[in-house]
């Protein structure tokens, strides 16, 4: 129901209370009064009530004065936020604060620092997103530009360019709209069991024709039994596996070991390792720009692809860590149950 009355502020609250509980004392006076002395109660009635009145307003009064006192905590508070909003002011911890309003301004500066990440992961993914789409648009502009003045064949081979380019450009569009998926964690998985020696082979006769022309050996082992999601599991994998093709000096590896109760799939390559703290390169859209190997990405440009595996281990009750050696080490731990030995 819509409340009709503007409910008071603290520091009336403050005078009410106060004005009330002074007549406490002198209600009880006038009790006792009543029960000893029925005549004396009668002629002091009137003076009496006039007392508690005089008493009762002279403490609201009081306790309006005081409670001026003990919300200023509150007022200055109030006062850095309203500067806040404005743009001229920055809220900041203060020594003189009481515990609640301590901790009220404490969770006040977790909020803005929350918002502010928020903010900065949105410019860096609107940069990701003008970045990333804009190349290869502007390339398949180009390349329709030229179309016309090309003879059938090479007509043929820029059509082949520009569908290149379009599946680029819709790896990156998919590789966002996941991204976004993940990060609000809408993604079901369909775990079963299955055998990871015929799965890893997959990867070897997908991938070795891409590394062949790059001049890289691509190395592919292990085996045994996972409960897993195949292809959200492939899926992380497949973006470590494009990473590190990417940034490797000569040769990738692939393998699967069973350490305890987990199954640890590794990629690793030697290349020059990870630019930044795996906490920073993991993120899906970074305000920073990163340099790797010489080539230096635009802020929101780089990360999604490892979120992406991270957050699929994550989901499967696992985890992605980077491990110490040279090269880049990405190890993607399942605390999923293996199969047991048999």
């Amino acid at each position: 129901m819509r409340a009709w009355v503007k409910p008071l502020s603290l520091r009336a609250q403050a005078a009410v209370v106060t004005g009330l509980l002074s007549f406490v004392p002198s209600s009880v006076v006038l009790l006792v009064l009543l029960v000893r002395d029925l005549a004396l109660a009668s002629r002091l009635l009137w003076p009496l009530l006039l007392w508690l009145l005089v008493v009762g307003v002279l403490s609201g009064l009081i306790g309006y004065l005081l409670s001026g006192s003990l919300l200023s905590p509150v007022t200055r508070l109030e006062g850095d936020l309203a500067a806040l909003g404005e743009g001229s002011g920055e809220l900041q911890p203060r020594l003189d604060d009481p515990a609640e309003v301590s901790r009220l301004r404490a969770a006040f500066l977790a909020l803005l620092r929350r918002l502010r990440r928020e903010q900065d992961r949105r410019s860096a993914f609107l940069a990701a997103l003008t970045h990333d789409l804009k190349t290869p648009l502007l390339a398949t502009r180009h390349l329709l530009e030229a179309l016309p003045t090309l003879d059938p064949a090479g007509q043929q081979a820029l059509i082949g360019r520009i569908q290149s380019e379009n599946q680029r450009l819709l790896a990156t569009v998919q590789q966002m709209v996941d991204a976004h998926r993940y990060e609000r964690q809408q993604v079901q998985l369909e775990p079963q069991r299955f055998a990871l020696e015929p799965w890893l082979e997959e990867f070897r006769e997908r991938y070795a024709a891409r590394a062949a022309p790059l001049g890289l050996r691509l190395e592919v082992q292990g085996s045994g039994e996972v409960l897993a999601d195949p292809a959200a599991l492939q899926r992380a994998v497949a973006n470590l596996l494009d990473n590190a093709l990417r940034y490797a000096r000569s040769e990738v590896r692939l393998s699967a070991a069973r350490e305890g109760g987990e199954i640890r799939l590794r990629v690793q390559d030697d290349g020059p390792g990870l630019p930044a703290p795996f906490a920073l390169l993991s993120q899906p859209f970074t305000a920073q720009p990163i340099e790797i190997a010489g080539i230096r990405y635009a802020a929101g440009a780089g990360g999604l692809g490892l979120f992406i595996a991270r957050s699929i281990a994550e989901a499967h009750g696992g985890r992605l860590e980077a491990e110490p050696g040279p090269g880049a080490r990405l190890c993607l731990a399942l605390r999923a149950p293996a199969a047991a030995r048999r």
